[in-house]
Order: C-alpha cells, then sequence, then structure tokens
C-alpha cells in the first residue's frame, strides 16, 4: 500500500482576507446593527408620542369623557384607564418583540435568512403605518398595530446579527 502527502507548492494566502471582503463583512456587521436600532429608535419615539398634543387629543380627550385637563394631569392623577393605555402599549410592543424573536428561529429555517429579514422589515413597516394612520379612538386598533411592529422588530433582533455572523468571511468571525 503506497502512502504519500500532498502538499501545495501554491500559495494562494485563500485564507487572508482581501480588502472587498473586510468591507463586506463590516457593511453587513453596520447593517445587522439596524435591529438595535430599530428598536431603540422606535422606543425613544413613543415615548415622545404619548406626551404629544395631537396624541392625547386623538386617544385620550373625549375617551370615556375625559376633558384635556384630566389627560395632562400630573402623573398620579391621570385617570387610570389612561394610565392603562398608555402601558398596554408600550406592553404591546414588547410582547410583539419577545414573541417575533422566539419564532424568528423557525422562520429563518425555513424561509432563509435573508427573506426572515425582509419579512421583519416590513412587518416593521406595515405595524408603523398602522399605527401612524389609525383612527382615533380605536385603542384596540392600536395595540394590534404595536404587536405586529413589535413581531418585526423581534424577527429582526434575532435574524441580523444570525445572518451577519454567517455572512462574514470566515477569517473575520
Amino acid at each position: 500500500m503506497a502512502a504519500g502527502v500532498v502538499v501545495n507548492v501554491h500559495n494562494n494566502d485563500d485564507d487572508v482576507p482581501t480588502e472587498g471582503s473586510r468591507t463586506y463583512a463590516i457593511v453587513v456587521c453596520v447593517f445587522a446593527a439596524l435591529g438595535g436600532l430599530f428598536f431603540g429608535y422606535d422606543q425613544g419615539v413613543t415615548s415622545g408620542v404619548l406626551i404629544m398634543d395631537s396624541f392625547i387629543n386623538d386617544y385620550c380627550v373625549g375617551w370615556h369623557n375625559f376633558t384635556y385637563e384630566q389627560c395632562t394631569a400630573s402623573t398620579s392623577d391621570l385617570p387610570h384607564e389612561w394610565t392603562d393605555f398608555t402601558v398596554w402599549y408600550n406592553m404591546a410592543y414588547n410582547l410583539g418583540c419577545l414573541a417575533g424573536a422566539f419564532i424568528g428561529g423557525i422562520v429563518a429555517d425555513k424561509l432563509g435568512r435573508r427573506w426572515t429579514i425582509f419579512t421583519a422589515g416590513l412587518l416593521f413597516c406595515i405595524g408603523t403605518s398602522w399605527v401612524c394612520f389609525n383612527k382615533a379612538q380605536e385603542h384596540t386598533l392600536m395595540y394590534i398595530a404595536r404587536v405586529i411592529q413589535g413581531f418585526g422588530v423581534g424577527n429582526s433582533s434575532f435574524s441580523l446579527p444570525l445572518f451577519g455572523a454567517e455572512m462574514a468571511p470566515k477569517e473575520l468571525r
């Protein structure tokens, strides 16, 4: 029985990262960071929106016969229905994020990473559009829109870092 060793005498330096692969990895990682940006940006915007006069006039004033003065009272004097709405307005988003992150793995395995990211972005856009164009005093529909928004963000929070890790050249991981 003969034995032998194969020696590569042509050193192609295939394992050395090229500038193109390094740039690609950086672009993919920056794109992956957008998932965290979605989450933080939405939380920051939401806290400002909840105290805007237009939002208060659309969703608090007139709801359960609340007046503008009742809706803008100090925190301890706010009507409990309004406080409950604002808490669940934020919680619906967070519950959607939780569900989106859990289901993200299943979706990514079935559809692939790119379609999962596309779907997450689409869900976030649909939920955001629904929030923006929702009719006044439609509190239940607002909760549904926030869950859809959260589902998209939770899904992207799962799939974007995964995609970045898989797409980065092995030498740069």
